[in-house]
């Protein structure tokens, strides 16, 4: 006769020691990026399980998070600087107004994850599925976005000035409310339809002076001539 007590001991001490490792795993990573570096360099195989964790405004600058769990965690205002975080697992999770300038993204899956306002300027996002994220206000200057699925994403007021672009996704995707795709690397397909139907996109700059967004009208001029087809290459890419 089997036990029932027996056959329910042991899911109860897994679930017990999974709890125990997200929480250890947690106060590592708070405990600094320099112990949690450290930590991850001797335990290189372990994936970290950092679920659900309440990381808001956290600095993380640099942190190795390859590989970790972030799935549904509160990352609002948390300083990525640098990080690395290929192959983490990302989907749903909450970024926004975070710092992800020059974090290492690539491949990872960020399936409707929340990144208004994040600054991901520089950001390495090659490969990365995004479908279905809100960029509502985000800063993507010269972001590496090749291959990058944005299908169904949500780019209102997004900054992709200087942003490659190549080869990235835009299935039922509204690329209308796009703040500006100054000097970006398109796909001539997108650059053609963009020069067609929203060309003031190719010629919207920040201007420091009046702090707003302004059309350079000369540019808008000559990006309207059916010579023009993208940025020279190795050439001041704006006039």
């Amino acid at each position: 006769m089997v036990n029932f007590k027996s056959v329910m001991v042991v899911p109860l001490l897994l679930a017990i020691n999974i709890g125990c490792t997200q929480r250890n795993h947690i106060h590592i990573l708070k405990s600094g990026v320099e112990n949690w570096n450290k930590w991850r360099k001797v335990n290189a195989s372990i994936e970290p399980n950092l679920a659900g964790a309440d990381l808001r405004g956290d600095t993380l600058w640099g942190a190795h998070l390859e590989r970790a769990d972030l799935r549904g965690a509160d990352l609002r205002r948390a300083n990525f600087e640098g990080a690395y975080l290929r192959g983490a697992r990302l989907w749903e999770v909450d970024l926004r107004g975070a710092n992800l300038e020059r974090a290492d993204l690539r491949g990872d899956t960020l399936w409707g994850a929340h990144l208004e306002t994040a600054d991901l300027r520089a950001a390495d996002l090659r490969g990365t599925d995004l479908w279905g994220a809100d960029f509502e206000g985000a800063d993507l200057q010269k972001a590496d976005l090749r291959g990058t699925n944005l299908g169904e994403a949500h780019l209102g007021k997004a900054d992709f000035e200087g942003a490659d672009l190549e080869g990235a996704i835009f299935v039922k995707t509204d690329i209308s409310k796009v703040k500006s795709f100054y000097k970006a690397k398109l796909d001539p397909d997108m650059l053609s339809e963009i020069k067609v139907t929203w060309p003031e996109k190719l010629a919207t700059v920040w201007n420091d002076t009046k702090q707003d967004w302004v059309i350079d009208t000369a540019l808008l001029e000559k990006i309207k001539q059916p010579d023009w087809h993208g940025w020279p290459e190795g050439k001041d890419q704006g006039k």
